[in-house]
């Protein structure tokens, strides 16, 4: 039995984890195309938005707030035009030296920007610390909604004039890129608080990814289910972009599958085994009947049948045997009557050679005794009559 079911086994064990490893290398190349994507995706929309902040800073006057409408006009204009180009939407803010917001396409200046002169944090903070170089930063992260992407540059325009050209990327526009049904995407800033995210598992109440996911290696467990996970940092470590996929229903199909064979083999050999077990019995009783009759006819007596139930090859084997007996039985039977016939067919061939020579030499007898004793000879015919009479009656 057990060299029947190991081999089956190891074979059922084998095909599984084949199985298995290609579903999670599917999985795998699934995630590395998501990221790829992804990346390519936030790298192009963050670097267009970059390079036309250098395109703005260009224009003379920028900052003096002294555009005329045409010059308004053409810098609108510009800036739709790369959105469109670019299929993500942004909002613009140009503010002067003072923080005030001489240009934009939002009636309300957001929050963030009502930063009092001399002021060195937040978004206008870092950037007049960094004059001339782009800052990226995450809008509020924290409040979890309606967080953006914030690209800025504090620097002089082509006239002399200083300020601050804003552009913010809100995180809804990214939605799409995202969503997929069988893998969760997660885009953060460098201190893991969440910009983008088509799903919230992984995500805590300050809006940033959980401490296991931030330590998690290729695969790991969080919440009693195993998942594949891909990390990229993406333009100069700015941004960080996982992809998540549940394995734990690859894992559970394939370890239940896996088992459910091995059970059914097991079932299945036993059930082999037990069937096999009496079929043996049955033809060893059966193989041990026919070498009884077998031994009997061996020793002279040919008056015993084999009597075989089981409807197989030794019931064909038992039904060749009687036959055969019986057979070698009439034989013999023919055989006496034929040695019968011989030894009467015998006894008349010396008769009717013994009769002639019996009655040539008796009539010689008589005639001889006629000679010399005429009363015996009278009495020799007497007994030759009756001698034949009774010869002839038999």
């Amino acid at each position: 039995m057990e060299y029947a079911i190991i081999p089956a086994v190891a074979l059922t064990t084998v095909c599984v984890l084949i199985l298995m490893a290609v579903l999670l290398y599917s999985k795998s190349s699934g995630s590395a195309v998501q990221m790829q994507h992804v990346s390519q995706e936030l790298e192009r929309v963050v670097e267009g938005y970059r390079q036309e902040l250098g395109n703005l800073l260009n224009r003379p006057a920028l900052f003096s707030g002294e555009l005329d409408d045409k010059s308004r006009s053409q810098v609108f204009e510009n800036f739709y035009q790369v959105s469109n180009n670019l299929g993500y939407e942004a909002d613009i803010y140009i503010l002067n030296q003072n923080r005030e917001v001489l240009l934009s396409n939002r009636w309300e200046p957001p929050s963030f920007l009502e930063v009092e002169p001399g002021v060195s944090w937040g978004l206008l903070g870092s950037m007049a610390r960094q004059p001339g170089e782009v800052v990226i930063r995450l809008l509020d992260p924290w409040k979890g909604t309606a967080t953006g992407i914030a690209l800025g540059m504090a620097a002089a325009d082509a006239q002399g004039g200083r300020g601050y050209v804003v552009f913010v990327i809100s995180g809804g526009c990214f939605q799409p890129v995202l969503d997929r049904a069988d893998m969760q995407t997660i885009i953060t800033d460098r201190f893991g608080w969440v910009y983008a995210s088509n799903n919230s598992n992984f995500i805590n109440s300050s809006n940033q990814v959980v401490p296991e996911l931030e330590q998690a290696q290729r695969y790991f467990s969080y919440e009693k289910h195993l998942y594949l996970v891909s990390r990229q940092k993406v333009y100069g470590d700015v941004f960080g972009i996982y992809v998540i996929s549940d394995i734990q229903n690859i894992i559970f199909s394939l370890a239940s599958s896996g088992t459910l064979i091995i059970t059914a083999l097991i079932l299945m050999t036993l059930w082999v085994f037990i069937s096999s077990k009496k079929v043996t019995e049955k033809k060893t009783r059966d193989f041990y009947c026919i070498l009884e009759v077998m031994e009997r006819a061996r020793r002279g007596n040919l008056e015993s049948h084999i009597q075989i139930e089981s409807n197989n090859e030794f019931r064909f084997i038992a039904d060749a045997y009687n036959e055969m007996i019986a057979s070698l039985k009439q034989q013999m039977e023919n055989n006496q009557k034929m040695a019968v016939l011989v030894a009467a067919a015998q006894n008349k061939q010396l008769e009717s050679q013994f009769n002639p020579h019996f009655l040539y030499n008796t009539l010689e007898n008589i005639r001889y005794m006629c000679s010399i004793e005429p009363s015996i000879a009278q009495k020799m015919v007497y007994s030759l009559s009756n001698l034949l009479r009774y010869s002839m009656d038999s």
